[in-house]
């Protein structure tokens, strides 16, 4: 059985709502609240990078399912 996920896009334009929003780089992806990647750190308005997707700006379709079905 698939359970079903809801997507909320934020739009963070200016260092206040970074802070606001505890933003971790573009794209922030946040399952229940938590940082797909664990990122803790302090918001961050830059561009993000994805270290268990080679690097590359996206999380993979495998972090993503992961992180969802442990959930």
């Amino acid at each position: 059985m698939r359970a079903l996920a809801t997507v909320r896009l934020v739009n963070v334009t200016d260092l206040l709502e970074e802070q606001q929003a505890g933003f971790a780089g573009s794209p922030t992806l946040r399952i229940d609240g938590r940082d797909l990647e664990g990122y803790d750190g302090p918001p961050v308005l830059a561009c993000r990078r994805y270290a268990a997707n080679e690097g590359r700006g996206w999380p993979s379709h495998e972090q993503l399912q992961r992180a969802l079905q442990a959930t």
